[in-house]
């Protein structure tokens, strides 16, 4: 059985890893391409949106937990793929 505790603190620790990663991207950005940081303020959205499924996780029935968890799952892994295809190609800018 999934306890929401848990998948709150796996979820939690994925996105402070995400949140140097992102901190670091914003910092590059702003040496960047355009094009790169504007990519970079899309993804702003996503951010927020995991960050409010993640607090939605410990509000939920046991069987909810899972739906809830899947959706901040595929969240943090959007913005994993996004965030290494900008710091990929802000790095081969440098």
């Amino acid at each position: 059985m999934i306890d929401a505790n848990t998948v709150k603190a796996t979820l939690q620790r994925e996105l402070d890893l995400l949140a140097q990663l992102r901190d670091e991207l914003r910092v590059k950005a702003s040496l960047a391409k355009a094009d790169a940081k504007a990519e970079l303020d899309k993804l702003e959205g996503t951010w927020l949106r995991v960050q409010e499924e993640i607090k939605r996780v410990g509000e939920h029935s046991k069987e909810s937990v899972q739906e809830v968890g899947g959706v901040a799952r595929k969240l943090v892994d959007e913005l994993k793929v996004h965030y290494a295809r900008i710091k990929g190609d802000i790095d081969a800018h440098r």
